[in-house]
């Protein structure tokens, strides 16, 4: 849950974190069309040097997950940064698990059937 209280620890104020993070929590993935490169904002790029936790806001968990990834394999990450990406891509994995094992289906036929 680190991740959700520095996402919304500004949310009431400047909202900087809120509005850079909020889209790095999941990927909305059509069940009848999918199409992930749509869902992902067509996968916008990381500028070089930036490190992941100043990333694109548009960027989805997908994108996310990739880009700590990567950051941790690299030695030349510095330690602060390593620590947030650690801890980042802790929360997002589990994210993605927790939503894969309790899957929301919102199709009109299976709203209706509810």
């Amino acid at each position: 849950m680190w991740a959700d209280k520095y996402r919304d620890s500004d949310r009431n104020g400047t909202g900087e974190r809120y509005r850079r993070t909020r889209q790095w929590h999941f990927v909305d993935i059509e069940v009848d069309s999918p199409n992930l490169e749509q869902a992902c904002h067509n996968h916008p790029r990381l500028p070089p040097g930036r490190p992941a936790s100043r990333g694109p806001a548009d960027a989805c968990i997908v994108d996310k997950i990739d880009q700590f990834e990567a950051e941790l394999a690299n030695p030349e990450t510095a330690p602060e940064e390593r620590l947030v990406a650690l801890k980042f891509l802790l929360h997002l994995v589990a994210t993605c698990t927790r939503r894969f094992t309790l899957p929301t289906v919102t199709t009109p036929a299976a709203i209706e059937s509810r």
